[in-house]
């Protein structure tokens, strides 16, 4: 049986014009090669931007697309006669800290999370330009990358601060990261200046910045070791991330309860918004397959190790190797999943799918 996620991949192609989804796929934009040199056994790179395109392009397909896509596309667009001028494009080289290839493999899932946002705004702009859509540049729109060289189009419909929510979300389940997006937060935040679509942009930036922590699996096992230190590394990058599922499924949950209540209005308009819905039922399942594959490889790593008399123990909310050990932020994570089970958010998310399948049967027969 095919998943939902592949159900609502095929949607995509009833919703949108098919250019929507075409891909404009360019090489070239850094040299293949980066010259280093050997200090102190740690390799160390003369140019850590171009080491750190190379090395997303070698070990993560997706990460490398957004970069590709983003970077390729222009800085000024007329769509309908209508002049759209953007900044300049982001230099990702900001997020490098070190010209070690340490510094550069710990950069790599923040980068990709970084350049997705710019890539939802500014492909936006360029999916609207190659189908000629007529636009007012008052209109919002985002272009999620869904993965697999997918992407979906949506239009923004009015919104409230995201902060609004504070009034009704539990104080027990706000993690470290709920100060930055929800509350206080910073007013020129794109959660809240964009309010329920700035949190799915989130959510999609933390599912790709954590593929890339992931997908750099293979990095590691090129390096393995008879200590397994490097492997801390590669458990305290995805580590950093995963748990964002979570949050951000729970603050657009939560988003949609408070409207539903407070914001009537609005809700129906963002439920009725067929490719907003069918994009966060898209991330949140291409997100819970990531999280499952990561424990996948956590227990792959840890019959490696133990078979190497390596001990691999978790304790506190760490994951030890020997005697050093990571913190992996396994409570936060639980806590959320607990809430996330109860049955309010349940029939939410089984009301979303119904709405979804109900358009999809409607526009296939």
């Amino acid at each position: 049986m095919k998943s939902y996620c592949h159900i609502l991949l095929f949607a995509i192609s009833i919703f949108l014009p098919i250019d929507i989804l075409s891909e404009t796929y360019t090489t070239g934009l850094f040299p293949l090669s980066v010259f280093a040199e050997t200090n102190q056994n740690k390799k160390i790179y003369t140019e850590p931007k171009t080491a750190a395109w190379n090395f997303i392009e070698k070990y993560c397909p997706d990460g490398f697309y957004v970069l590709q896509q983003y970077y390729s596309a222009p800085s000024q667009f007329e769509i309908c006669e209508v002049e759209i001028s953007l900044g300049e494009h982001l230099d990702y080289g900001k997020y490098i800290h070190g010209k070690t290839e340490q510094d550069i493999i710990r950069a790599l899932s923040t980068i990709v999370h970084e350049v997705s946002h710019g890539y939802a705004s500014r492909l936006a702009w360029k999916a609207l330009q190659d189908q000629n859509i007529a636009v007012s540049i008052d209109e919002g729109y985002s272009y999620y990358y869904l993965g697999d060289r997918h992407s979906i189009l949506v239009k923004e419909t009015p919104v409230f601060k995201s902060h609004e929510i504070h009034r009704i979300f539990p104080a027990k389940l706000q993690t470290n990261r709920y100060e930055t997006y929800i509350h206080p937060s910073d007013p020129m935040m794109g959660t809240q200046q964009k309010g329920i679509y700035g949190l799915l942009d989130e959510l999609a930036a933390y599912y790709h910045g954590t593929k890339v922590s992931i997908d750099l699996y293979d990095y590691y096992k090129s390096i393995d070791s008879n200590t397994g230190s490097e492997w801390l590394d590669f458990l305290e990058g995805v580590g950093a991330t995963y748990f964002a599922y979570k949050e951000f499924k729970l603050y657009i949950l939560q988003y949609l309860i408070y409207a539903e209540q407070y914001q009537p209005d609005m809700y129906r308009e963002i439920i009725d918004n067929q490719p907003f819905v069918t994009a966060f039922l898209i991330v949140n399942e291409k997100f819970d397959n990531l999280i499952q594959r990561f424990y996948d490889l956590k227990d792959e790593l840890t019959s490696v190790l133990q078979q190497k008399e390596i001990d691999v123990y978790e304790e506190n909310d760490y994951l030890f190797i020997g005697p050093e050990g990571r913190k992996m932020f396994h409570q936060d994570y639980e806590k959320l999943q607990a809430e996330l089970q109860k049955d309010r958010y349940r029939r939410l998310m089984n009301r979303l799918k119904q709405r979804s399948l109900e358009r999809l049967n409607r526009y296939s027969n």
